[in-house]
């Protein structure tokens, strides 16, 4: 996949049952924005969610795997049928060129501009800065202003309320977990506050458009 196709927003779902990660999947699909859906690995059965939401809403979302460290984690998430995996470090060269070869995004996370650079060079796709949420919006077009415009995704810490300045400070993809819907709706399916909140979060990214 090109990096210009994969979604502004990825969707952090860590920790929740199948029924409940497919009930955000579910509406998620319910709007016109293309959204991205990272399944961490450290979540019980994150393998057999992929599986199932790929599934089901695969046609819609683009369902990937989070927490990507090792090279086990790569290839349980390609058998699970992840369309991108994402790391909260530095992926080795190794996991890389494993994904690369199965035709997954590869993300991987970095903070300084040091590790911006090293993550490009080892052949990632997009790089995933986190926590984002420590230096700010800013620190997008900081790092940017020497390095040159790159794919970065601002991770930890976005909202609604914040969302919209990471994007017009430089970020070109956001993933947000708790920014966008309330834990205990997910965990209770309540399905019309999840519709309502992301609604909520749809408008306020848009209204701020630069």
């Amino acid at each position: 996949m090109n990096v210009t196709d994969y979604p502004e927003i990825t969707v952090i779902l860590r920790g929740y049952s199948q029924d409940q990660a497919e009930t955000v999947m579910s509406i998620l699909t319910s709007t016109k924005r293309h959204y991205a859906v990272e399944v961490t690995m450290n979540t019980v059965g994150a393998t057999e969610i992929i599986r199932h939401g790929a599934a089901s809403f695969g046609d819609k979302l683009l369902i990937g795997a989070g927490t990507v460290m090792t090279v086990q984690d790569a290839k349980q998430a390609i058998d699970a049928g992840a369309r991108f995996v994402l790391s909260p470090t530095l992926l080795p060269k190794e996991v890389l060129s494993l994904c690369k070869s199965n035709g997954l995004t590869t993300i991987t996370g970095a903070y300084s501009p040091s590790e911006v650079v090293e993550a490009f060079d080892r052949g990632t796709d997009i790089v995933k800065i986190f926590p984002a949420h420590l230096n700010g919006p800013g620190y997008f077009q900081d790092i940017q202003a020497p390095l040159g415009k790159k794919p970065l995704m601002a991770v930890g810490g976005i909202n609604k309320q914040n969302a919209r300045s990471f994007l017009n400070a430089g970020a070109t993809y956001l993933g947000i977990g708790s920014g966008i819907f309330e834990k205990k709706d997910i965990l209770s399916k309540n399905t019309e506050h999840l519709s309502k909140q992301l609604l909520a979060f749809e408008k306020e990214l848009e209204g701020e458009k630069q």
